[in-house]
């Protein structure tokens, strides 16, 4: 045991990040660690790292360089290096961050306990890295005992890795394959989550649909579903990431008549035009996603749908991006999180002879935020009159006097009531304006 020390956890890139370093902390807490908000106070400070785009990897080196000096203020201080970047850059990281004790890679993530008795008995750092090992443990996967009182909504990991080799993509090179949790180990976390007071969680993976897949397809994310429809107080079921080739009608089917799992479902489409859905491999056309949205429109009323979208792809002629805008705006996702392209060393994408000039990827970016934006405000805008079943999540933080909470299909919603709604209560909120980041309105009459 080591009462008394102290840790810090800093975390960039996605949901399954935040996940990971919630796993770190448990396992923290189990070894009698406290977290402290300033890093200088922490006797380990750990950084959740991604590397999905360059941007993340300078902004964690820089990181790095500030928090040397509190490493030389407090020799006995250990920095470590988690997460995907820690899994791409290996001993890189050490070459430029000596001063770095640990690096470990996302599916090394169990071994943290060990590995921090190794660093107790050596000066030398760690590198412990690699995606072909054994699986972790089932409950080294839950993250249900780190979950501060209070907290009403929860992340749990249903399946790592993804097999998909996207020509773009670094993640199955530093989360490996599908690697499925059973249904029941799942179910028990989230049960332990709901006495905590969950009361809404995320089912998370890389590609969350193909959960099962690598089981024999035993079970899928509809026999989930289902399991968590009878615990008794869970209210909502959230799950992301989809990719558009796993979305099937029994999903569709599933969303929209088990009533707790919301309808929403974010499905990146990544680019708005074939020849770039081929380069990328993405596996599906224009038409094909097109059909499912469709699809999954006509079938659950409500739904929204959001996307992830890459600009500047190798190959995006001037034309072939306005092909790209005309295919967002005939589609109208409710939201799109919207990237620049960058070129990720070891990807068929990054070789490629004709990559678009930064500055031409910037000028494109600007414009698909203006259609962007220009879309989701009228889809919020036409919201208005229409009431929304929201989970309260407690005051505004931009205005204290009202409630913040999001309805069912994952909108934002602030509202005012003469009478506050509690943390967790699901209430009825009749929208009156629709904004950007999504409606205001007010509480209805109960």
């Amino acid at each position: 045991m080591t009462a008394g020390k102290t840790y810090h956890i800093e975390i960039w890139g996605c949901q399954m990040n935040v996940a990971d370093a919630a796993a770190a902390a448990r396992r923290l807490e189990s070894l009698g660690y406290t977290e402290v908000p300033d890093p200088a106070d922490a006797d380990l400070v750990l950084l959740e790292t991604c590397c999905v785009r360059e941007k993340p990897e300078h902004k964690v080196y820089s990181r790095l360089g500030e928090l040397r000096r509190f490493k030389e203020a407090r020799p006995g201080m250990k920095l470590g290096v988690c997460g995907c970047m820690a899994e791409k850059e290996g001993r890189t990281i050490l070459r430029h961050a000596p001063f770095v004790d640990l690096v470990i890679g996302p599916r090394r993530l169990a071994r943290l306990p060990e590995i921090l008795a190794e660093l107790a008995e050596s000066d030398e750092p760690l590198v412990e890295t690699g995606v072909d090992g054994e699986p972790e443990p089932e409950d080294a996967q839950d993250f249900s005992r780190y979950t501060r009182a209070g907290e009403i909504k929860a992340f749990v990991n249903i399946i790592e890795g993804c097999n998909y080799r996207c020509a773009y993509c670094i993640v199955p090179a530093v989360r490996g394959a599908f690697s499925s949790r059973a249904p029941d180990a799942v179910a028990d976390e989230v049960r332990r989550l709901v006495d905590a007071g969950v009361r809404e969680v995320t089912l998370l993976g890389q590609s969350v649909l193909a959960y099962g897949r690598d089981r024999g397809k035993a079970f899928d994310i509809v026999t989930l579903f289902a399991q968590l429809q009878e615990i008794e107080g869970l209210a909502r079921i959230r799950f992301t990431t989809n990719h558009p080739l796993e979305v099937t009608d029994r999903i569709i089917d599933a969303v929209a008549a088990m009533p707790k799992v919301m309808e929403h479902f974010h499905m990146p489409i990544q680019a708005g035009e074939d020849s770039l859905l081929t380069a990328m491999k993405r596996g599906y056309t224009v038409a094909r996603y097109a059909e499912l949205l469709g699809r999954i429109r006509a079938r659950i009323p409500g739904v929204s749908v959001t996307s992830d979208v890459i600009v500047g792809f190798p190959g995006e002629t001037d034309a072939i991006f306005e092909t790209c805008l005309e295919t967002y705006a005939r589609l109208r996702f409710d939201q799109q999180f919207m990237f620049v392209y960058s070129p990720r060393p070891g990807t068929p994408a990054a070789t490629r002879p004709d990559q678009v000039p930064p500055a031409v990827r910037v000028a494109r970016m600007q414009r698909l935020v203006e259609l962007q934006n220009a879309i989701s405000t009228a889809i919020t805008a036409a919201a208005a009159g229409q009431t929304f079943d929201v989970l309260v999540e407690g005051p505004s933080e931009r205005d204290p006097a009202r409630y913040a909470g999001r309805a069912r299909n994952d909108k934002a919603m602030v509202f005012t009531a003469e009478q506050g709604p509690r943390r967790g209560e699901l209430v009825r909120v009749v929208a009156e304006q629709g904004h950007l980041w999504g409606c205001s309105g007010r509480l209805a009459a109960r």
